[in-house]
């Protein structure tokens, strides 16, 4: 299938080299938008999270300290190359660098969220990245059904998926009188944290369990 009347005009002048080359670059202006990596300076970003978070200025960060920051904190296992239980500019500035060496603009990621062990339906839920990213990695969000599943997407993006990045993640749900019936550790106050990455989470999907307690 060719896009307008290009097909009658290459018929007409036959050529075994011009026709198929002529073909591919038609084919490749009719296909789906390419989509550009979101702008991300990882040292940079690496610096700013030591900005904000490293108060006592010893150059890095604890557990204690990445509470504070719940998209650093989900990531600590996998980030820690040095096992030494703390992040340094040096390995947030790694990882970032490894998550944009893939290539991926966008990936594709669900999520489950249960409360109390059960599927929740009708949750909000929200991907937001860190402030130290900068504002080039874009929120992403879906909504839960029967099964408790969301799939994720970036308001306004033609294509599926999301960024690649550290992100905090806030889980809402409201009742008729537009009360908010899930803890505000999980939203307002979250400490829900989830790093976007190749392979990360595992098989595309996150799963967040949620207590009431």
């Amino acid at each position: 299938v060719f896009c307008g009347g290009m097909h009658d005009v290459l018929k007409s002048r036959p050529n075994r080299l011009i026709y198929p080359l002529c073909c591919a670059s038609i084919l490749a202006s009719c296909g789906p938008p390419r989509v550009k990596l979101p702008p991300l300076k990882p040292a940079q970003a690496a610096r700013q999270a030591m900005t904000t978070y490293d108060a006592d200025g010893n150059g890095s960060l604890s557990p204690d300290v990445l509470e504070k920051c719940p998209g650093l904190r989900a990531s600590l296992p996998t980030m820690d190359t040095d096992a030494d239980g703390n992040l340094s500019a040096g390995e947030i500035s790694e990882r970032l660098k490894s998550q944009r060496a893939t290539g991926l603009a966008l990936t594709s990621v669900s999520c489950m969220v249960y409360l109390r062990g059960r599927p929740l339906e009708g949750a909000t839920v929200r991907f937001v990245p860190e402030d130290f990213l900068g504002d080039g990695i874009q929120t992403a969000a879906g909504e839960t059904g029967r099964g408790g599943s969301a799939a994720l997407a970036i308001p306004g993006e033609e294509l599926p998926g999301i960024h690649c990045g550290l992100y905090r993640v806030e889980i809402s749900k409201l009742d008729q009188a537009g009360a908010e019936t899930i803890p505000a550790r999980y939203n307002t106050d979250t400490t829900l944290g989830q790093e976007v990455s190749q392979r990360v989470p595992p098989e595309g999907v996150a799963m967040f369990e949620l207590s009431t307690k």
